[in-house]
């Protein structure tokens, strides 16, 4: 009878363990890139957001950045880049967390958080960087984001106080220019 005991515990305990591991897995699975962009407009997504956010070329500036013969310039930047969550929400955004490279000394990345709303062909309207991250390793910054993404789109007027520690920009002097896409120290508020 003992025995019976122990294996419905051991059954038990198994299936618990197997729910809590599912219950992890779907709230992993809310900000998978996977589920929220189709696979054949990755590539293409993540170019044209990188046009946004890379080094621009040598005599480009906010507007010609955009221009067809900079593409390939972008398109090798992007193999740095790595969209690490995604979200759209019901009003239209698509939240980011992107990965990419920090121009730092001792650490190779940065995470930008930030959104955008894109037209029917996956075309990018509107796009804003919320937050960059100081530099790190990229296991932090995939640590970061469990507790991060989720804030950002929960709370995002507390973010900055709550993740102060991890949020280099904004900060009191540096904000981000809407119009040129870049962070910038003379943004008025």
């Amino acid at each position: 009878m003992k025995r019976y005991h122990s294996i419905i515990i051991l059954a038990g305990v198994l299936l618990a363990g197997l729910y809590i591991l599912n219950l992890t897995n779907q709230g992993q699975k809310k900000y998978s890139v996977r589920c929220h962009v189709p696979a054949d407009q990755y590539d293409t997504l993540l170019v044209d957001m990188v046009t946004y956010m890379g080094v621009k070329p040598r005599y480009a500036d906010h507007i010609s950045r955009h221009e067809p013969q900079h593409r390939s310039f972008y398109i090798k930047q992007a193999a740095s880049y790595h969209i690490h969550n995604y979200y759209i929400c019901n009003e239209g955004y698509h939240y980011y967390y992107m990965i990419r490279p920090a121009r730092h000394h001792q650490y190779e990345q940065r995470a930008i958080g930030g959104r955008m709303k894109l037209n029917d062909d996956w075309k990018i309207a509107e796009f804003e960087e919320l937050f960059a991250t100081i530099p790190g390793e990229t296991d932090s910054l995939k640590k970061l984001a469990k507790e991060l993404f989720p804030a950002m789109l929960n709370e995002p007027a507390d973010i900055f106080a709550q993740y102060a520690q991890w949020i280099e920009w904004p900060d009191e002097r540096c904000r981000y220019d809407r119009e040129k896409n870049e962070w910038r120290y003379d943004v008025a508020e």
